[in-house]
């Protein structure tokens, strides 16, 4: 079988190095490029020295997007909205003969209607998180949340490291929008808090005055975000149907890979 091509965009960023360690590791992956900003110390140096990796991988880091990607089939990308616009906006050009998987969060909803008419030429995967475990809690809050009637407050506490920039978080944005579906919900609120390290919890608080419903999830290492980015990528790479792709996709069809 031969191996998936893949370049990392924000190769390292907190979560694109724990890709880029784990993707070295991986027997089945090639890596073949990695993006660093213009002002990163990595760049210019084999990605080796990014993870700490004992063999060399005859690959610089660079700031050219077109030559990290020019020999990749899969792109992953963790770097910045700036990146991600460059490509959707290059899409004929940057994904000819690629499939992208997008971690990065913050866009509007002129970005998501131009990610979706995008998505009619290519495959493409967009999660603002790359764990099963808040993907299973969205399907859970889509099936179920529909059972609450209008005297249950809904609280989402969104806690993330101190220098995440979006705020409220995307995954936030993705449970709100999953109580939304069934529910119709308009009193949800979300309280985001920003403080040292912290990886990432997320806590679903449905209060009523009989009864508090409690759904908490805490990431205690970003390499969860990491192993599941390379498993989307050995899924994603065999599909050959275009269209925009989430995470309950991967749940239903590539959770086994």
């Amino acid at each position: 079988m031969s191996k998936i091509k893949l370049a990392i965009l924000g190769c390292s960023g907190r979560t694109g190095s724990k890709i880029l360690s784990h993707g070295l590791l991986d027997d089945r992956i090639e890596i073949v490029g990695g993006l660093v900003s213009k002002n990163s110390r990595f760049l210019g140096n084999d990605l080796s020295v990014i993870v700490d990796h004992d063999k060399k991988t005859g690959i610089l880091a660079t700031s050219d997007l077109s030559l990290a990607i020019q020999n990749a089939d899969v792109i992953i990308d963790f770097s910045s909205k700036e990146i991600t616009n460059e490509l959707i906006d290059n899409a004929n050009e940057f994904l000819k003969n690629r499939k992208l998987i997008i971690g990065v969060t913050g866009f509007d909803e002129d970005f998501n209607e131009k990610l979706l008419n995008v998505s009619n030429n290519h495959v493409i995967f967009k999660s603002s998180n790359m764990s099963i475990g808040i993907g299973l809690i969205c399907e859970f809050l889509k099936r179920y949340s529909r059972v609450l009637n209008d005297e249950y407050e809904i609280i989402i506490n969104d806690i993330h490291h101190k220098n995440k920039k979006d705020s409220p978080s995307g995954t936030a944005l993705m449970l709100k929008h999953s109580l939304e579906i069934s529910n119709n919900a308009q009193n949800i609120q979300i309280n985001s808090s920003r403080i040292s390290d912290i990886k990432g919890i997320h806590e679903i608080m449905m209060i009523d005055e009989c009864e508090t419903i409690s759904i908490r999830h805490d990431v205690s290492d970003r390499k969860i975000f990491a192993v599941n980015s390379l498993k989307i990528a050995h899924w994603i790479h065999k599909i050959s149907r275009n269209g925009l792709y989430h995470m309950n996709d991967f749940l239903e069809f590539g959770a086994e890979v």
